[in-house]
């Protein structure tokens, strides 16, 4: 049995990763800002930690085996693509990354997933009916659905 931790487990991708590792018979430690709002967690350990702190996050890698890094600031195009909120939400989610791999790093931590956001996909794969999986090497150039004010290149 693995300890695995999964950040941004109060999410909707984060919950559903939380069962699916529970299913396997792993021991799961969540860790997020807030609870699931639409179901309970299957976790066995659920922490609500702000992992834009570095002891918040030393503090959940601590024990754990492998990582799975989902969490971020996120809320649609609507809130990220929002000029004014752009760069404190690169800020935030690039402090929440480098916070967690940092931590892992000194604890030992044997495996490090960082999960993208699917704002990685083309928008041609994300228009289709059935969207075929995404390899690494379509990520870039990523060619996103633009944000406002920033013209796509």
């Amino acid at each position: 049995m693995k300890r695995i931790l999964v950040t941004g487990a109060g999410g909707f991708i984060g919950t559903h990763l939380v069962c699916s590792l529970k299913g396997h018979g792993h021991f799961v430690r969540g860790v997020d800002l807030e609870l699931p709002s639409w179901s309970l967690t299957q976790a066995d350990e659920f922490w609500l930690l702000d992992l834009r702190e570095h002891a918040d996050a030393q503090t959940a890698v601590t024990g754990m085996d492998q990582v799975y890094a989902l969490a971020a600031d996120v809320g649609g195009m609507g809130h990220v693509g929002a000029p004014a909120l752009q760069a404190p939400i690169m800020y935030d989610n690039t402090t929440i990354n480098f916070n967690t791999l940092e931590s892992a790093r000194r604890v030992g931590v044997c495996r490090y997933l960082l999960v993208p956001s699917v704002c990685v996909c083309p928008v041609y794969k994300l228009d289709r009916e059935w969207p075929s999986p995404l390899r690494e090497d379509e990520v870039y150039p990523s060619q996103p659905r633009g944000t406002a004010g920033c013209p796509r290149s």
